[in-house]
């Protein structure tokens, strides 16, 4: 589906966080393949998440030692997300600075 702006803003989904371990497992995967892929030349610099949600990806990466940053537009995923992100950005990525 596709959401208007305003409308994504309002999103709550209790259900995704109840599946939280699946998606953490998902992306620890994700991570394993990017990590080995990444030169440690870049290593240092953050990992930027846009669409982050509720920053389960941004939690599983900060435990492994990396700095993350999260955007995303939906205020209930970023009250979640606050917990782990380094910053969280909840405005149009054009307005980002």
């Amino acid at each position: 589906a596709v959401y208007a702006e305003a409308e994504y803003r309002r999103v709550r989904d209790e259900t995704y966080l109840a599946e939280r371990e699946g998606r953490a497992l998902t992306y620890r995967r994700s991570l394993d393949r990017l990590e080995a892929h990444r030169p440690p030349a870049q290593r240092e610099r953050p990992i930027l998440d846009l669409g982050c949600y509720a920053g389960v990806f941004l939690e599983e990466a900060k435990r492994r030692g990396l700095r993350v940053i999260g955007a995303d537009l939906c205020r209930w995923g970023l009250e979640h997300a606050r917990a782990v992100a380094v910053r969280q950005r909840d405005r149009p990525l054009m307005q980002l600075h």
